[in-house]
């Protein structure tokens, strides 16, 4: 009698720690499904996030493109380039009046190189336009919107540039190209324009690992720590 009451007690304990292995292993796998699909639904959300972010940049700045493109376009379509006049203060004094009309589009830089080599500036940027122009010159591109990374005096420039073949009016001859831009280092308006549309409360442009251009909702002093300390 007593070894049947034994049997069954070891029969109950066998099934108990049976029951409670399967309640455990249930627990655990639960555990782990919920946490693998917390963890994939964090990173989808994150992924959509960054793909809406970077959509919402690449349409600002394709605007910003666009109107580049529609001032290149514009002048090179509407003024009458001629070999007659080319070399006089005509065509720059025309190309700083289109500068001054265009603010909107915040350009920092505008210029015509000519086939003979002759260069009309009118850039207003405070980087040097030579080393620009250098650098753009030096780039041979067909015409149209590009972007270009440049280093000038120690600095990396970011710039988005519009480039439009010159036609003589009379001759139908090639006379040059027109190129206007902006840099990015230094375009403020377009930082903040990201920056609002994106709902955040700082933005950095970085290029070469260096941060170029930055705006932030935060106080301008525990911004640059934060600056200083990413160098």
């Amino acid at each position: 009698m007593g070894n049947l009451k034994l049997q069954k007690f070891h029969l109950s304990t066998v099934i108990s720690f049976v029951f409670f292995t399967v309640f455990i292993t249930l627990l655990f796998s639960s555990a782990f499904w919920f946490y693998n699909s917390t963890v994939k639904s964090i990173q989808n959300e994150t992924n959509n996030y960054f793909k809406q972010n970077k959509k919402i940049i690449e349409i600002i700045l394709d605007s910003y493109a666009n109107n580049l493109s529609d001032l290149t376009r514009q002048i090179s379509n509407q003024y009458a380039f001629e070999d007659s006049h080319v070399n006089d203060g005509k065509t720059k004094k025309y190309l700083e009046n289109m500068l001054e009309s265009n603010i909107d589009n915040r350009l920092d830089f505008m210029f015509i190189h000519f086939y003979d080599g002759q260069t009309i500036d009118v850039s207003l940027t405070i980087f040097n336009s030579d080393n620009i122009i250098k650098n753009l010159l030096i780039k041979k591109r067909s015409k149209g919107i590009f972007f270009e990374k440049i280093k000038s005096d120690e600095n990396d420039l970011a710039l988005l540039v519009s480039k439009q073949e010159i036609i003589d009016s009379i001759s139908g001859r090639y006379l040059g190209d027109l190129y206007a831009g902006i840099i990015l280092n230094d375009s403020f308006p377009i930082v903040d324009e990201i920056q609002s549309k994106l709902e955040i409360e700082s933005l950095s442009f970085i290029l070469n690992d260096k941060i170029i251009s930055s705006s932030t909702t935060h106080d301008v002093k525990e911004f640059q720590e934060i600056e200083n300390f990413l160098k």
